[in-house]
């Protein structure tokens, strides 16, 4: 297995290189096509905005490229941002088309009383699957946009005030992190290792 981790001038290289590094992972850190269609996996970290995201894929013509292996069934995760994209659209900044492998349209978190936007907290995950090992585990979030999907796409979520915001999302053999699972400590690795060895 050899994981391709985009690199797209934006993101949180440096923690997701160290996290991989921890665990011994076979990977590369690229934005040329064919080195990424010579590997196993695509990870797409991220720290940033949906559109300026999405352009700087654009611009290494890296877009058609990851839907094109993930239609040939390659496993994509993508972390915070990086999941935000997998999605049909985006509101952030400008309104942007994503990749649309997981359906769904990411929207500002709303203002709630007693919450503050951007959400960085620790806060504790809950599975659809209640007998996951990582039920009520905390991990850390920091992001002020959220995807708006389907229950059947939700592996986990957090509460925010009344609304459910999925903190990992899957389709097939696409799967998206919104918090950072590199910051979020021997939970949040651990998750990470799970998701990558699936």
């Amino acid at each position: 297995m050899t994981i391709a981790v985009i690199n797209y001038d934006q993101g949180n290289l440096f923690s997701i290189i160290n996290a991989l590094k921890f665990f011994n992972f076979d990977f590369i850190v690229t934005n040329k096509k064919t080195e990424i269609q010579n590997c196993s996996q695509i990870l797409i970290p991220g720290v940033g905005a949906y559109d300026k995201t999405i352009k700087s894929l654009e611009r290494l013509n890296l877009l058609e490229v990851i839907k094109k292996e993930a239609y040939n069934k390659k496993k994509i995760v993508g972390i915070c941002v990086g999941m935000q994209i997998l999605s049909d659209s985006g509101n952030e900044g400008e309104w942007t088309e994503g990749l649309g492998l997981i359906k769904g349209q990411v929207e500002r978190l709303p203002t709630t009383e007693g919450l503050k936007i951007p959400n960085i907290n620790w806060q504790k995950l809950k599975y659809n699957d209640q007998t996951s090992t990582y039920n009520s585990e905390m991990v850390y979030f920091l992001h002020s946009y959220f995807m708006r999907t389907e229950d059947k796409n939700i592996v986990s979520y957090i509460n925010y005030g009344e609304l459910k915001v999925p903190a990992i999302v899957k389709y097939m053999n696409v799967w998206g992190i919104q918090f950072h699972p590199e910051k979020s400590g021997k939970i949040g690795l651990a998750i990470l290792k799970e998701i990558l060895e699936k």
